[in-house]
């Protein structure tokens, strides 16, 4: 008890002395505060009174100057002066004057008898304050009821004495009643107004005494030279004392006092419970960590956490099972585990999990569940038990393990083991890489895998293997070059590296159709990686396109790049085994193409043989395989060999080659010669010998020993016949009738036979000095080029014609055949030559080119005349028209009556006639404009051109041209030739095919009323532009049609000059370049012009 007790007066003392300071502290607050209102009021009250003593100043001054102004005066105009100002001004209740030291007046006069009495002394004082200013001063008129000042208003600026002194009695309460108080009090405050009569004392104070104390608070009052005192002071005290709060801290502490023995008793109480509880509390709090520790260990496992009540439902799931099932915690508490199940798990595998729970064992298994998603996923569980302290289950607990990515692994090392065995097995590469598509299609979601070989010029990828790829995709996919930014497959084969685009429809690898067509199948990503060989080698790529927008794992990369090594070794194994079967059939063929016998022995057995051995001992091969080769050698050799075999097969020195006789099938014994070498077959040691029968050697070098003979006899003769031979060619070469000469590598002749020498004037010495400079300057270049090429092998023959200056200074025109003459190794030593003069030749040639070029001019002087007649036929119809035109003119003018319109009129008529004249004459001239060079011009246009010229022949014969020109056609209407050339040839068969026409009609084939029809169309081919003329003139006679080209034939009697289609096909050949022909066609015949497509169309 005592400590309680001692506490409870300890707080009661502490509590008493902070409450006394709290109260003190408090009061001095209040006080100040009180006292700082205070101030500021009585500021406030200053500020108003000084402006009332300011507006009674004014109206006194004003009033002063009044009285000063009254002449004559008389008391009644004071007392009129007097009431006014006490109108204008509340505060003023009395006015005096003062004139001489006497009071003259005094306003209202009841107050008169109040007025102390001013002595001399008094007055002249009041002149000196007052003189400038006025003066507050004590009570003015004496009134208990009253508080008053006195102000004093000198009547003049002089201050002179006998000028009068106006005072005014100033009822101080009126003007602190304005202020906001009355009778000097405010709120419960004392105010009052004094003036220091001296510096220690004080008089002449209004309102109350008890304003002034000592702790009341003042503020000085000045009005012009006077100074007063304005004090505030409150009734009682500035505010509570310390003294008022004792009763209320005295009972405070009490109260603290009990209630601090009650709280301390208590706690004594409780500390002692708690001395008996802290082994259990500590035991509690151990326990409460424990499960905390164990809780967040739950919480952060690495591993699913599920607990369930023994009906199954679930009561607790940890976060990792949200994160791996994609339920959430409120999804999953009360729900049944069987949410996961996705229904491929057998039934026995959770009747055998019930079976261990309800007996109380631990169950261990894996299962197959679905995710919220409903994707799938494998689980390594372990459920066991929870049992209360009787033993029986009380709850389930479950620690899973998210295994996916282990089972995809053992997945896929499984299929990469059996890809594996297939490669072993030698199965087909496109086989194993189809597979291998599958599995990676299997591994990534939402893929489509794909793999392209490199063809052997290793600029395109080729062959698409895959498993489901669109099939429109796969034929565009058919071929994809090599090459920066074609697509990521021909990309990464260029790049040798892989390259991931993320978005198809972004990406600059990827444009045009191929981007089209992914995107049009949802193929929106694609990841492609080069497969290299063992020595760095592109063999292909492999490609997996994703539905999704993303870049691959790094998982997914890891096991597309290990797919990529054993496609590499899938493909290099296919072409090494193919290399290797390649290499072993040309070993096979090779050795069956021997005509020496091959044999491998090992063991004592002959485990290989070929034909040629088997024919030489006249077994079947059958019969010999796997059969102890020492049972076919002669006994008397049998030692020997085996000695030898023996030694060779234990890398003892022995003898290679050696000779044994052996035993055929048909008893004959043959003597053949082994070459033996030691080899590995099938991984162990053999022989491989070489078994050449000496016999049919012998035979051999008997038939050498009779050829050689007979080789010789045959040279013999054969050097007889050549003797002879040559002299013959002698004889030829030096009476031939043409040149010839054999030059060397260097251009010097080194030999010529007479004729040459004639030609040139030069004797066989001067000739081979020389040499290549009796050419013609401008053709030595040629015949250089044209003997390098024969002496470098490049040509086999050359034909040239060129000049020679012969000794005299003339030139002569030779033709030379050349050829290269061989040494006996079949190198060219020097060129033999073949000099023909062709002098006369040229001059013939020259004399009939200026024959056909007078034949070409007499052919444009006939369609001359012919257009000749045309335009004179253009030209009747406006020469008439002007004849008319003028003789109206003439006319008119001599009668007078030619008004200007009319003139206007036949001048307009008549331009226009001759502007039609003028254009015939322009067009006549371009048809026959000799311009020989080539222009591109429209072929159309060209023959539209000719139509024109034809017009009026053309409408005589009632013929109508139509154009047949396809669309397709129409962007290849320009050529490249003589167009003025064209136009010609054009003419002929427009001119022939209107005669043509013309004759059908008086032969009858034609009706007089029908019309005649030529058609104008164009083919094009790459190499040619064809335009086809038709007409409907009946055709021309099979029997005369190969001969219509030939100079002056024609079918016209005399109207015909015979050499028109001639000069075309002459034009078409040799100067246009093209070719000419003729076919009959139902209705007609139809010429045919084909004109070559040169550079410059």
């Amino acid at each position: 008890m005592f400590v309680p007790l001692a506490g409870a007066l300890a707080v009661a003392v502490v509590v008493t002395l902070f409450l006394l300071q709290l109260a003190s502290v408090r009061t001095e607050q209040r006080v100040s505060q009180a006292r700082s209102e205070g101030q500021e009021r009585i500021v406030q009250l200053r500020e108003q009174l000084e402006d009332a003593l300011f507006d009674s100043y004014h109206v006194m001054h004003a009033t002063a100057r009044e009285v000063a102004e009254l002449s004559p005066w008389s008391e009644e105009r004071f007392a009129a002066a007097g009431s006014r100002v006490l109108q204008a001004q509340d505060a003023i209740s009395a006015i005096a004057l003062v004139s001489r030291q006497e009071l003259a007046a005094v306003y209202p006069p009841s107050l008169a008898q109040n007025v102390p009495c001013f002595t001399s002394k008094s007055i002249h004082r009041l002149s000196q304050n007052s003189s400038t200013s006025a003066t507050l001063r004590g009570p003015l008129f004496p009134s208990p009821d009253e508080a008053q000042v006195c102000m004093a208003i000198p009547l003049s600026a002089t201050a002179d004495a006998d000028a009068g002194i106006l005072l005014a009695a100033i009822n101080l309460a009126s003007m602190l009643e304005k202020a906001g108080s009355v009778d000097f009090r405010l709120d419960g405050m004392f105010l009052g107004l004094s003036k220091a009569l001296s510096p220690v004392a004080e008089g002449e104070f209004a309102g109350h005494e008890r304003a002034f104390r000592d702790d009341a608070v003042t503020t000085r009052l000045r009005f012009h030279d006077a100074e007063w005192y304005f004090s505030m002071a409150p009734q009682g005290q500035w505010g509570p004392q310390v003294y008022s709060w004792v009763w209320v801290i005295a009972l405070f502490s009490v109260a603290a006092g009990s209630l601090s023995w009650y709280l301390f008793h208590q706690l004594m109480r409780m500390h002692r419970s708690s001395q008996r509880l802290v082994p259990e509390m500590r035991s509690r709090r151990q326990a409460q960590q424990e499960v905390r520790r164990m809780s967040r260990a739950l919480e952060n496992s690495a591993c699913s956490v599920l607990i369930t009540d023994i009906d199954g439902l679930i009561e607790y799931a940890n976060p990792k099972t949200c994160r791996v099932t994609g339920y959430s915690q409120a999804e999953l508490l009360g729900s049944n585990p069987r949410l996961f199940s996705a229904g491929e798990t057998p039934a026995e595998v959770y009747d055998a999990m019930w079976s261990d729970l309800l007996s109380g064992r631990e169950w261990v298994g894996e299962l197959l569940n679905r995710r919220k998603d409903g994707s799938l996923y494998w689980e390594h569980v372990a459920i066991s038990p929870i049992l209360n302290q009787s033993g029986r289950i009380m709850s389930y607990i479950a620690v899973k393990e998210d295994i996916t990515r282990r089972r995809q692994v053992e997945i896929t090392l499984e299929r990469e083991r059996g890809v594996l065995e297939a490669i072993a097995q030698a199965r087909p590469s496109s086989e194993i890489l189809r597979t291998i598509c599958a599995i990676i299609q299997e591994q990534i979601p939402h893929s489509r895998c794909s793999f392209m070989l490199l063809d052997a010029s290793g600029k395109v990828l080729q062959g698409c293997i895959h498993t489901d790829l669109p099939t429109e995709y796969v034929d565009l996919i058919v071929s994809v070059p090599v090459r920066e930014a074609s697509g990521s497959c021909g990309t990464a084969a260029y790049r040798r590296q892989p390259v991931i685009v993320s978005d198809i429809a972004t990406d600059p690898f990827w444009s045009g159709p191929f981007r089209v067509m992914a995107l049009k199948h949802g193929l929106n990503a694609c990841w492609s990686w080069p497969v290299l060989s063992s020595t760095e080698e592109v063999l292909g790529t492999f490609a997996i396109y994703c539905r999704d927008q993303r870049r691959p794992e790094p998982h997914e990369e890891l096991m597309v790049m290990r797919f990529a090594s054993i496609a590499a070794i899938a493909v290099e194994k296919e072409e090494w085994r193919e290399k290797l079967l390649l290499s072993e059939q040309r070993y096979r063929s090779f050795m069956e193409s021997l005509n020496d016998g091959v044999i491998i022995t090992q063991d004592g057995l002959l485990r290989y043989l070929n034909q040629s051995m088997a024919q030489m001992v006249g077994y079947g091969r059958e019969s010999l395989t796997e059969t102890p080769f020492m049972t076919y050698i002669h006994p008397d050799d049998q030692a020997l060999a085996m000695d030898y075999h023996r030694r060779r097969m234990m890398g003892q020195q022995a003898p290679s080659e050696y000779d044994v006789r052996l035993l055929c099938h048909d008893g004959r014994v043959i003597t053949v010669r082994v070459n033996s070498s030691l080899i590995t077959w099938n991984n162990r040691p053999a022989a491989l010998a070489t078994v050449t029968d000496m016999t049919r050697r012998h035979e051999a070098q008997e038939q050498i020993r009779q050829l050689n003979e007979s080789l010789e006899r045959r040279v013999t003769e054969e050097l007889k016949r050549r003797m002879e031979t040559e002299t013959l060619l002698e004889g030829v070469f030096e009476n031939s009738s043409v040149g010839i000469v054999a030059i060397d590598g260097r251009g010097q002749v080194l030999r010529a036979n007479a004729t040459y020498c004639q030609m040139l004037g030069y004797c066989p010495e001067e000739l081979r000095e020389v040499g290549l400079d009796s050419l013609h300057p401008d053709d030595r270049l040629t015949v250089v080029e044209h003997f390098e090429s024969l002496m470098d092998g490049s040509a086999a023959m050359c034909q040239i014609e060129i000049r020679y200056l012969t000794r005299d200074g003339g030139l002569l025109d030779v033709q030379i055949v050349a050829s290269a003459l061989n040494d006996e190794n079949g190198d060219p030593r020097a060129i033999l030559a073949m000099v023909k003069d062709i002098s006369d030749l040229k001059v013939a040639i020259r004399r009939q080119r200026i024959q056909e070029q007078l034949l070409i001019q007499q052919s444009k002087m006939a369609v001359m005349g012919e257009m000749i007649g045309a335009i004179t036929h253009q030209w009747k119809q406006p020469l008439n028209a002007l004849s008319i035109i003028l003789q109206e003119a003439r006319e008119d003018y001599q009668l007078g009556i030619l008004p200007p319109p009319v003139f206007s009129e036949a001048v307009e008529r008549s331009l226009n006639h001759i502007d039609f004249m003028s254009r015939t004459i322009d067009d006549f001239r371009d048809f026959f404009r000799p311009d020989k060079s080539r222009v591109l011009f429209d072929i159309i246009e060209a023959v539209e051109e000719v139509e024109k010229l034809l017009q009026k022949q053309l409408h005589l014969h009632s013929v109508s041209m139509l154009y047949e020109i396809s669309s397709e056609n129409q962007a290849h209407r320009a050529i490249y030739t003589v167009a003025n050339e064209v136009k010609q040839i054009v003419l002929n068969i427009l001119n022939n095919a209107i005669d043509a026409i013309a004759a059908a009609r008086v032969q009858g084939l034609l009706h007089r009323n029908d019309n005649g029809i030529i058609r104008v169309r164009l083919e094009t081919t790459p190499m040619e532009r064809i335009l086809l003329i038709e007409d409907n003139g009946g055709g021309i006679p099979d029997e005369i049609l190969p001969r219509i080209f030939k100079p002056y034939f024609t079918t016209k009697a005399d109207k015909g000059t015979g050499i028109g289609l001639y000069l075309s096909r002459m034009i078409m050949e040799n100067s246009l370049g093209g070719s000419i022909s003729v076919t009959n066609t139902p209705s007609g015949a139809c010429f045919r012009l084909a004109f070559p497509t040169l550079q410059k169309e």
